[in-house]
């Protein structure tokens, strides 16, 4: 048997010890939580970039697409093709206005979706402005209006990738530190 005094002071030494776990237990907890958190406002920030990167290259692609068949004489650019260029080129000045909101106008990849935002711009006006049928002239300014079009949009998706992944790097050095 022990001492009255002997047994209260495990009592309350088993009491600290509880005490203790369970801090510890509820600082990992809040840490877990607060890494869950990150990592899932990351996650949909990082889905809401890609979707709108997604956006932008669908637009393009109808809009050059459009214009692609007649440059390179497999179809003609007719009255139907020409009343389809201006909804397609408003969707592709959409997409790049979504881009540049997520991104920001400042941001290599904002400052890239800008400049595929003109190039799609000069190569409406080429395609508006040339004299219907289009002849050899002036299916080859569109098709180098489009090449152009092209690389602008490659530079943009290489920006875009450059700030998706930083992002998610920046990410990974938050939920370690914590």
């Amino acid at each position: 048997m022990l001492p009255a005094w002997a047994t209260v002071v495990v009592a309350l030494g088993s009491a600290v010890v509880g005490a203790l776990t369970g801090l510890a237990a509820s600082f990992v907890s809040s840490k877990s939580d607060e890494r869950k958190l990150i990592h899932e406002e990351s996650e949909a920030w990082r889905t809401l970039l890609i979707e709108s990167c997604h956006g932008l290259s669908d637009a393009w692609l109808a809009f050059r697409w459009l214009l692609y068949e007649p440059s390179k004489g497999v179809s003609a650019f007719d009255d139907e093709a020409s009343k389809r260029l201006g909804p397609l080129g408003t969707s592709c000045a959409q997409a790049v206005a979504k881009v540049v909101l997520v991104f920001g106008r400042g941001s290599p990849a904002g400052k890239a979706a800008a400049e595929v935002d003109g190039r799609i711009s000069r190569l409406k006006d080429e395609a508006i402005c040339a004299r219907r049928p289009w002849d050899e002239a002036a299916a080859s300014t569109i098709r180098s209006a489009i090449k152009d079009a092209e690389e602008a949009h490659e530079a943009f998706l290489e920006q875009a990738h450059d700030a998706i992944r930083a992002g998610s790097l920046a990410e990974a050095r938050i939920v370690t530190r914590r």
